[in-house]
């Protein structure tokens, strides 16, 4: 009888040991999915304010300003791009300013220049990870959306060739053929 107890009672607390472990294996799995979810979703209140680019990343490392070290972030290479900034406002209106770079400037067109920054309104609206600008440019109005990856206090979004070529006017012969700009980092200030 005393042997019959002993497993009875071993039996029991093996039964007690595995659900319990099998319990903590399920919160833990949904946990994790909860905080997976949480991390790809962004309340408005989140982007409201005020960012400034803190990161302009290119495909290859260039050496712009001449001191001899190259970097894929172009912000490290040129004063150019300095200026760009977005405004997200919790009207859900934006404006930001946009830089562009031309590589055919000069009396030779081979040196490059800064021109003139842009400034765009329109609205904005996020949904998950996804940012949604309405961009109002000469009266017409264009859509882009980017999903963006969320920091503590930054915002990135990878960047389409198209949109590239919109940062970097290049004549197809300088030190930047073949540059494509490939993310942007925005830092709350």
């Amino acid at each position: 009888m005393k042997k019959f107890i002993k497993n009875s009672i071993l039996l029991s607390l093996t039964a007690l040991l595995f659900s319990a472990c099998s319990g903590e294996d399920f919160d833990d799995k949904d946990a994790e999915a909860l905080d997976q979810k949480m991390l790809t979703y962004i309340e408005t209140a989140d982007l409201v304010g005020h960012w400034d680019l803190s990161v302009l990343r290119s495909n290859i490392a260039v050496d712009l300003n001449a001191d001899g070290t190259s970097n894929t972030n172009l912000l490290e290479e040129t004063t150019c791009f300095d200026v760009m900034n977005i405004d997200l406002k919790d009207d859900m209106t934006f404006t930001s300013v946009n830089s562009r770079m031309d590589f055919a400037a000069g009396e030779t067109n081979d040196a490059f220049a800064c021109m003139a920054p842009r400034t765009d309104v329109g609205t904005w609206d996020v949904q998950g990870d996804t940012l949604t600008l309405n961009v109002n440019i000469a009266g017409s109005i264009y859509t882009h959306t980017k999903k963006l990856t969320m920091g503590t206090n930054t915002f990135s979004f990878d960047v389409e060739k198209w949109e590239s070529e919109q940062y970097v006017k290049d004549p197809g012969n300088t030190v930047v053929s073949g540059i494509t700009i490939m993310s942007q980092t925005y830092t709350r200030s």
